[in-house]
């Protein structure tokens, strides 16, 4: 196993539990995350069809509950993810709080969007867990040899996504409503998905890192809830990439 200088000198400080993460506790937390995840995800979809069905979206006062659980799940998830990556004491009580949340927020969203594009929600969880499985793969057989070139590659693209969004906006302001080409949007949105699965590596890394150093148990709540906070952004970015294709092909 490999582990990159980016990560052990930010445990160098650290002490090491009598306990020690392993990678296969690493891999049985993210896939128990990930299937809270998934159930938190059904049930939530369940009863976002129920409203949009039964209740409709004729007024406000209709749709309000799909949007109060939609606000709320977003900033309870930011909440808790931010503390479970920098506080592991808590950092299993966060994680089942993020899945929780994210769950309901991807939900009420995969509801709505799966009544306009019926399909398209299990298009981009294919599409996910594809990516991250071929992701895997690549690092298993040694493909991201130079984990710090992989940083700077991600630092070139996040900084071409913010520079190409300032531009736009920018533009938008002076032409008082600029009319961009549908495929700008796909573009930006193809590699920011690059960049989520980039992340992946670094996820990969720090799970490989934790283990090297000796960390104990709280450690893999954190690099689950990592791989967990990539997988769900790789969910969300394929499903945006679809939404462009499909509502351009209906033009």
């Amino acid at each position: 196993m490999r582990a990159s200088n980016i990560f052990l000198s930010r445990f160098a400080k650290k002490g090491v539990g009598e306990q020690q993460a392993t990678i296969s506790g690493i891999s049985i937390k993210t896939i128990i995350l990930t299937l809270v995840t998934i159930i938190t995800g059904a049930i939530s979809v369940a009863a976002g069809m129920r409203i949009i069905t039964v209740e409709g979206f004729e007024t406000l006062e209709m749709a309000m509950p799909l949007w109060i659980a939609f606000g709320v799940s977003v900033f309870i998830g930011m909440f808790a993810a931010m503390l479970g990556l920098w506080i592991p004491k808590i950092a299993n009580v966060m994680s089942f709080t993020y899945a929780i949340a994210q769950g309901i927020y991807l939900g009420v969203i995969s509801a709505i969007i799966d009544i306009v594009f019926p399909g398209v929600v299990f298009m981009a969880a294919g599409a996910t867990v594809i990516i991250f499985l071929i992701m895997l793969l690549l690092y298993r057989n040694n493909t991201f040899r130079n984990i710090n070139l992989v940083y700077k590659v991600m630092m070139a693209i996040m900084i071409g996504v913010f520079a190409c969004s300032i531009l736009f906006l920018i533009m938008f302001f002076i032409t008082g409503g600029l009319s961009i080409p549908w495929y700008i949007p796909l573009l930006i949105s193809l590699a920011v998905l690059i960049y989520a699965s980039l992340m992946l590596v670094m996820d990969f890394e720090y799970a490989v890192s934790v283990v090297n150093a000796g960390l104990d148990k709280r450690y893999e709540w954190v690099a689950s809830l990592s791989l967990l906070i990539t997988i769900l952004w790789i969910y969300v970015k394929a499903l945006r990439i679809l939404i462009i294709l499909l509502g351009n092909r209906r033009r």
